[in-house]
């Protein structure tokens, strides 16, 4: 009498997500920013991968509202690189200046890449950022007849 085993997949996992996974743990990112100033932000995750995360192969990416690397003009930098190797179970935690340039409501949201296999693992939660212009600067000099 043979017997019958049923085997149910909730979902593909690729060789990508099974090698490289992270988990994000928090982050700190101002709410509100005048463009053109620098500011600190701290983004952390942990390496719940298989694989070590080398430093120059892997790096924090910010994303644009469909989840793809950001490109454009609106801050100084769109990612941020490893500094260190993190083994798998290790915390990383990036702290970084960031600049932005033009003046809106952005939603930053971060997630860790590999050189080779690209984005993996969780995304940041969302941080709406409201960029403010510069302020105008106003020549209140002496005024009259000379």
């Amino acid at each position: 009498m043979s017997k019958i085993l049923e085997i149910s997949v909730s979902r593909n996992v690729g060789l990508n997500d099974a090698l490289n996974s992270s988990a994000f743990v928090e982050q700190t990112v101002p709410s509100q920013m005048e463009a053109g100033k620098s500011y600190k932000v701290m983004i952390s995750y942990t390496n719940t991968g298989k694989t070590s995360w080398d430093k120059g192969s892997y790096r924090l990416i910010m994303l644009d509202p469909s989840g793809n690397p950001l490109t454009g003009n609106f801050w100084n930098s769109y990612s941020v690189s490893l500094d260190e190797t993190i083994t798998p179970g290790g915390s990383k935690v990036f702290n970084f200046d960031i600049i932005p340039y033009s003046p809106g409501t952005y939603t930053q949201q971060w997630r860790v890449a590999s050189s080779e296999t690209g984005l993996f693992g969780d995304v940041s939660n969302p941080a709406v950022v409201t960029v403010t212009p510069v302020p105008e600067i106003k020549n209140e000099g002496k005024s009259g007849k000379q």
